[in-house]
């Protein structure tokens, strides 16, 4: 597979003390395995609800005529501008900060086969409310009505990363009746496994059932279904294995060393 960067880089001091270093008095049982989570679950809507929403946003906007690119423009551009390159790269604008740039290779994301390229560029703001940098990915349409999300990552003994070969990777594919425009507005099912990167240590995820997401008016993930194994690793410290089953309003039942409870969702 051809490599793309993408550096989730540090989830960092305050993920990794939240997870290892804190003791448990005054915490309830399932603490360490709720935090755990809110690492995955904050990367996953950030993935989402950033580069591969602004992806679909895009798409929208290029299968539009003239006058429906300046509404798309108003309602889901209102502060930002799309820009072409000489090399044919959409580049997104807000001022005078490109905030993201996406290779489309001349194709629709709703073409089956395509692949683009999405580069979400990081910012002070963005890398002090979720602790990580997003990269490159590739969003590919593999079906109708179905897209995988995905990324490699290239790791060396420097890193002191408690993995295996060179490289690290993460899929999610999203499957939707038809092709989105805003992802937070259209049910879809969600499928996947990877991993992530939180500074020295890792987070390996596998969605055992696929995650059901229910139409919303809010902008944000509203999981009412399915199910995520995930395991922190880091050198030197005991693995933190948790499972996370999403069970609507908002709540996510965590089941950490074979206690289960139930927790609001958090961002």
């Amino acid at each position: 597979m051809k490599r793309y960067i993408l550096i989730f880089c540090i989830l960092s001091v305050f993920c990794t003390s939240c997870i290892w270093e804190r003791g448990d008095k005054d915490r309830r049982p399932t603490q360490r395995g709720k935090e755990v989570h809110e690492c995955w679950f904050s990367i996953t809507d950030y993935v989402l609800n950033s580069s591969v929403q602004t992806a679909f946003y895009l798409n929208a906007w290029l299968a539009a005529d003239s006058s429906e690119r300046i509404a798309i423009e108003d309602q889901y551009f209102p502060y930002q501008r799309i820009r072409v390159d000489e090399d044919g790269n959409y580049q997104i604008y807000k001022g005078e900060q490109r905030i993201s740039t996406i290779n489309t290779h001349q194709s629709l994301l709703s073409d089956i086969g395509s692949a683009w390229e999405v580069r979400y560029l990081n910012d002070d703001e963005l890398e002090q409310k979720y602790g990580f940098y997003l990269g490159c990915m590739t969003v590919s349409c593999v079906e109708n009505g179905c897209w995988e999300i995905s990324s490699d990552w290239p790791v060396s003994p420097e890193d002191y990363l408690p993995v295996t070969g060179d490289t690290i990777s993460w899929m999610l594919r999203l499957t939707a009746a038809a092709t989105p425009m805003k992802l937070s507005e259209t049910p879809y099912q969600l499928e996947g496994t990877g991993t992530f990167r939180l500074g020295y240590a890792v987070l390996n995820y596998q969605i055992d059932t696929p995650i059901q997401q229910a139409a919303n008016q809010w902008g944000r993930l509203d999981w009412t279904g399915g199910q995520v194994s995930l395991t922190a690793k880091m050198y030197q410290r005991e693995d933190v294995e948790v499972g996370a089953e999403y069970i609507g309003n908002g709540q996510v039942r965590i089941d950490y060393k074979g206690i289960k409870e139930d927790w609001d969702l958090s961002y």
